[in-house]
């Protein structure tokens, strides 16, 4: 891609050698490699890749012009491909579904820290990854299907990096 910033790739190479494969959870990878690294894929325009910081704003601005927009469908139907739109000026490889993860793994680590986050990571997969997910998010700081677009409007609104 041009550009040697590898700190997103690099957080999943560090995280297979602390996490079995089977236990790893990608969504929470995700999620992670999106908030402390960066989202891996270059802007169209520029080349630069996209901060979280940065597609936070964009997402802030687009949900302020379309309010009814529901985050839980956004988060799971839009994390391995992402048809919504809401990044296409910057990359069509942005996903949103990503980027809530990432904004749900700062609360974890703020609340829980390294100890909620490590427990997320290594909740599996099993039945499912969002499955998986929710039911850890839900035991660390009370995120689950049915409270998730509130609380997670909250913390977009109180996102502050």
């Amino acid at each position: 891609m041009n550009n040697e910033d590898f700190s997103h790739d690099l957080f999943h190479f560090y995280s297979a050698k602390v996490h079995t494969r089977t236990s790893r959870n990608w969504v929470t990878e995700e999620g992670l490699a999106y908030s402390w690294g960066n989202a891996y894929y270059t802007k169209e325009n520029t080349g630069e890749i996209a901060r979280q910081a940065e597609l936070i704003k964009v997402l802030k601005e687009y949900l302020a012009k379309h309010p009814e927009t529901d985050l839980h469908s956004l988060f799971k139907n839009h994390f391995w491909t992402d048809s919504s739109g809401i990044f296409n000026h910057l990359s069509t490889d942005y996903k949103v579904g990503r980027l809530l993860s990432s904004l749900i793994c700062d609360a974890i680590e703020e609340q829980t820290g390294m100890s909620g986050i490590n427990q997320l990571i290594s909740c599996g997969s099993l039945p499912d990854r969002f499955t998986s997910f929710l039911e850890t998010t839900n035991k660390l700081i009370g995120l689950n299907a049915e409270n998730f677009n509130a609380r997670v409007d909250q913390m977009l609104c109180n996102y502050s990096k």
